[in-house]
């Protein structure tokens, strides 16, 4: 018997969609030839006969991302939110009716913290709602940590955990680390990190007045982002406002100011600072080695090749419910490419995170330990080695895709065949 998937992943694609969806469905497709896995950007529109041939659709959060767009062309019509849900309802009774059985998968919550880039676009649009939506009529949630399922299991009964995973077959996680004469310290994610990057501001500036450290160490700050224009929302107008910028500009326009102590620890270079500033990606002049690298914008298929590099991931993370609900998804991809791991000591990183083992952890409270945890991983190779490899074993071993994907087809063929029991 084939069972055939059918999952939704809206594009372009992002981070979510990516890793929740698409390397997972591909890995199951590879490794269970039992699956036969198709995929549609949406639902919306799709006619019933393409439909009513696959058994389970897995999406994840919503089940249509073209509901803003909707609303837009017909504002007075309808509230957004209202149009929004309707369709969430609408394609859920559908699918159902054709006999699919519904997975929603969530990789954290929609609960988001008031210091979140994207907050005030969630009280306003009222995505949490529709989030809440979906997790409570789907036939089953997936989510990533056990965390994030005691949680999403006040909604729904049926939870499981299916964590965060990594193919080692995926060219990008086939590590090719670039050599460097420094001693290169990196952060690398997406543009909502503001208030986890603030953490390291007081380390950052200490960083730069240590001179048995500074002249040795190499602050890298790289990302992704799925847009060249970017909507944010004016909680004062309660207006949304087109903002253009240039894709690397999302991320480092914020963080850069923190890991450059507002572009003083590299003020000796005051052309590399207009280079930086002005956004444009040539660089003929500036060929050396600089004591703060911006790696360029890059999109989720290639991101990965960024720790290569790095010599160090840092990964700070304030300790509140929000960030609670993530996973731990720097530790492990730092993990894969065998990278030492500077982390908060804070969930999700305790998961798996064992301080002076396979990383060095940092004190939420403790505002120098950041330049602290920097400066011993700069002093001490051996140490930076053994956390590096320490974590490499262990990340590989729990989090290879290959288990993860069992699990998965289990599950699904365990949903079908109830279903078809009736």
């Amino acid at each position: 018997m084939k069972y055939k998937i059918l999952f939704v992943a809206a594009r372009p694609t992002g981070g979510v969609q990516y890793h929740r969806l698409h390397m997972p469905h591909n890995a199951l497709a590879r490794l269970h030839p039992e699956f036969e896995v198709a995929t549609v950007d949406t639902v919306v529109d799709v006619p019933d006969d393409f439909l009513k041939q696959f058994q389970l659709v897995v999406f994840s959060r919503t089940l249509s991302y073209e509901w803003g767009t909707r609303a837009i062309l017909n504002p007075n019509a309808i509230k957004p939110w209202e149009l929004w849900q309707f369709r969430a309802q609408t394609e859920m009774e559908r699918l159902k009716k054709l006999g699919l059985v519904v997975v929603c998968d969530m990789d954290d919550t929609w609960k988001l913290h008031r210091k979140h880039l994207y907050y005030w676009n969630y009280v306003k649009e009222h995505i949490g709602e529709h989030n809440e939506y979906c997790a409570r009529h789907a036939d089953q949630l997936i989510c990533t940590t056990p965390f994030l399922a005691d949680e999403l299991r006040s909604y729904n009964d049926n939870v499981e955990v299916i964590a965060n995973c990594i193919d080692p077959t995926v060219k990008q996680y086939q590590a090719e680390p670039k050599p460097s004469e420094m001693i290169r310290f990196g952060w690398l994610g997406s543009s909502s990190h503001t208030d986890d990057m603030e953490m390291m501001a007081t380390s950052m500036r200490r960083i730069w007045e240590d001179r048995d450290v500074a002249p040795i160490i190499q602050l890298v700050l790289g990302g992704f982002s799925m847009e060249d224009e970017v909507q944010l929302l004016d909680p004062k107008t309660g207006k949304s406002k087109p903002i253009k910028m240039h894709k690397s500009q999302q991320v480092c326009a914020r963080y850069e100011r923190i890991f450059t102590d507002e572009y003083k620890g590299i003020r000796e270079y005051p052309k590399y600072v207009d280079y930086l500033k002005n956004y444009t990606q040539s660089w003929p002049e500036y060929m050396e080695p600089m004591p703060y690298k911006r790696i360029w914008f890059r999109d989720i298929n290639t991101y990965a090749t960024a720790y290569d590099e790095i010599d160090v991931a840092l990964a700070p993370i304030v300790d509140h419910f929000f960030n609670n609900c993530k996973s731990q998804l720097k530790m492990i991809e730092a993990g894969f490419m065998k990278k030492a791991l500077i982390c908060s000591d804070a969930y999700p990183y305790t998961i798996d995170g064992v301080n002076n083992k396979n990383c060095l952890m940092v004190p939420q409270t403790n505002l120098y330990g950041w330049y602290a945890a920097i400066k011993r991983l700069a002093l001490e190779p051996e140490l930076r080695a053994d956390l590096a490899a320490a974590l490499q074993q262990d990340m590989t071993t729990k989090y290879s895709i290959e288990p993860w994907t069992k699990l998965r087809a289990d599950l699904y063929k365990q949903l079908i065949d109830k279903k078809n029991a009736g």
